[in-house]
């Protein structure tokens, strides 16, 4: 009678997906200069599929979106300046499971794309575009809602980005994790 209770409890998802806000906080580079401020907090979402080959660790495929305006100095003919960067990152993710949550902590490299740009009416014009190295490191936990479902509390990445320089960024994410295949 106990063999289903000992093999329910061995199972783990073999695909999941992740989909949430995040906040980040952004630093513009060496360009800062012409910038108002070097640092900035802006919104996005983030969104993430992993395959599990093992029940500790995920093989991590990230994807992150932020946006924001700022101001220069001095001001260009532009009426806004929007900034926008995305964060693609793999890697692995490891895991510790249990029954109502799990935590995780991941090691990823990728690409980060930062493109800013002034807008004066209708014209748009990239005053920055950019791709840059960037490594992921952080961690978080998914709480267990049923056993497709989990709710993921919090996910904190400190991500160092090489332009000219490391400059750093970092990121809160919240959201939902889809969980498929269970093995």
């Amino acid at each position: 009678m106990a063999a289903p209770f000992t093999a329910r409890a061995q199972e783990f998802p073999r695909w999941e997906a992740f989909g949430g806000f995040s906040y980040a906080n952004v630093n513009l580079g060496p360009q800062a200069s012409l910038f108002s401020s070097s640092n900035r907090n802006y919104d996005g979402f983030d969104l993430d599929f992993s395959f599990n080959p093992h029940r500790n660790i995920r093989l991590l495929a990230d994807v992150g979106f932020q946006f924001g305006r700022t101001t220069t100095t001095p001001p260009p003919p532009f009426t806004k300046v929007h900034l926008q960067t995305t964060e693609a990152l793999f890697g692995p993710q490891f895991t510790l499971q249990r029954h109502k949550a799990t935590a995780f902590g991941n090691i990823l490299v990728g690409v980060t794309n930062t493109r800013l740009y002034g807008q004066a009416g209708t014209l748009y014009e990239d005053l920055i575009r950019q791709n840059s190295l960037t490594l992921g490191l952080g961690g978080g936990l998914d709480v267990n809602w049923t056993r497709l479902v989990a709710i993921r509390a919090f996910q904190v990445e400190y991500l160092p980005t090489r332009r000219s320089a490391w400059e750093t960024t970092y990121t809160l994410t919240a959201g939902v994790v889809f969980r498929f295949g269970f093995r």
